[in-house]
């Protein structure tokens, strides 16, 4: 073989050496624009549910809450059975009066 052969055949594979690196660059540069584009949706994912959780109620708030809740309603649970008492109250001595009055007239007409 000749030195100007060996020459070109060296020229020929330093080529395709060289274009086989610029593949793969490409493919490398394409896997981390890829990737990074993913890690922006992670992230912005992220940024979604940090957020989220930032308007949930916190187990205090929420406790605080319901005890006032609680709170409210037994007081209106309470009201209502006064007042149902009361109510009682005043019927069994309506009716009371009532059988006195009727006890008067049948004793008087009687």
């Amino acid at each position: 073989m000749s030195i100007d052969r060996l020459d070109t055949k060296i020229n020929c594979l330093e080529e395709k050496i060289n274009l086989r690196f610029e593949a793969a660059e490409r493919a490398i540069n394409k896997a981390e624009a890829a990737a990074e584009k993913r890690f922006d949706n992670v992230n912005e994912f992220r940024r979604t549910l940090s957020d989220q959780t930032a308007q949930f109620v916190t187990r205090t708030e929420y406790n605080v809450q319901h005890r006032a809740l609680n709170d409210k309603v037994d007081l209106l649970i309470g009201t209502r059975t006064s007042g149902v008492n009361m109510a009682w109250g005043y019927l069994v001595g309506f009716i009371g009066i009532l059988a006195g009055v009727a006890a008067v007239v049948h004793y008087i007409n009687g």
